[in-house]
């Protein structure tokens, strides 16, 4: 009898508070690395939204930028964000903001966007300079855009702007 009970009591395990306290410390550091983890893939999101967001935007001024120096005829209606002009090859190329905050590129009948969809255009600025031939300056546009997610995105605002100068001096 005596050597069960010494057997029973050279056992060893954890006692119920033991237990409970590891669970706690468990628990205390998976909150802690599921919050980083959160953050973490929270910045991660922004960063890849933001780094696409002004890549578009360069290469859609930049497309602008090509064509706009090649044209002639600037003409900005006061008041409005629209802006005309006549292109190398001769057809009348129309950018405008629509109301829902699209950027739009308008040759003959056909309209397209000209940034990516999850974006708008929440404020802009089109300032056209010098078009009067008689003015003896040389013809100049510049546009301000600025641009964020729609909604349901991480929000964040983009400003860029850009200034474009007739290549050809005396194409008014």
């Amino acid at each position: 009898m005596r050597l069960i009970k010494n057997n029973l009591r050279s056992r060893s395990g954890f006692t119920m508070i033991e237990i409970l306290i590891s669970f706690v410390i468990f628990g205390l550091m998976m909150g802690v690395i599921s919050s980083s983890f959160v953050t973490i893939s929270r910045t991660y999101r922004y960063g890849y939204l933001l780094v696409n967001a002004q890549k578009n935007l360069r290469f859609v001024l930049e497309s602008m930028t090509r064509e706009i120096k090649e044209g002639s005829q600037y003409y900005k209606n006061p008041g409005s964000l629209y802006f005309s002009f006549i292109d190398k090859d001769g057809n009348q190329v129309e950018y405008y903001v629509d109301t829902e905050g699209d950027l739009i590129r308008k040759q003959a009948a056909e309209e397209l966007p000209v940034i990516a969809l999850d974006l708008k255009v929440s404020d802009a600025i089109i300032d056209v300079r010098c078009t009067a031939p008689s003015s003896g300056c040389q013809p100049r546009v510049t546009f301000i855009f600025t641009i964020q997610p729609r909604a349901g995105q991480i929000d964040f605002k983009t400003i860029l702007q850009t200034t474009i100068v007739q290549r050809q001096v005396g194409m008014y």
